[in-house]
């Protein structure tokens, strides 16, 4: 019987693909965590220390604009970044003008 090993010449392997991908999880998960640390730390300052939500809104959009200049995240981090703080802009001013008429 064949063992699987019989072909196998250990470091021989062609590893671009694997590398290639790996550096994307990377990426994804920088992303990913400053993120959502942005939006955990925008909750937290509007639920639980009372902070107005525009001010926490544009506070945290700010942060997290900074750490992806200072992490070298590049343009696109930062495009994703204003737009995440945009549509956060755009629901607190439907929710607070909702809120106005109930």
């Amino acid at each position: 019987m064949a063992s699987h090993d019989d072909h196998y010449s250990h470091g021989e392997m062609e590893i671009a693909e694997q590398s290639a991908m790996y550096q994307s999880f990377l990426v994804a998960t920088q992303w990913g965590c400053v993120l959502i640390s942005a939006m955990v730390a925008c909750m937290a300052l509007i639920w639980g220390a009372d902070v107005p939500w525009l001010q926490a809104v544009l506070g945290c959009g700010a942060l997290a604009v900074v750490a992806g200049l200072g992490m070298k995240m590049g343009g696109s981090f930062t495009i994703t970044s204003v737009v995440i703080t945009i549509i956060g802009l755009i629901a607190g001013g439907i929710s607070t003008v909702v809120g106005m008429f109930i």
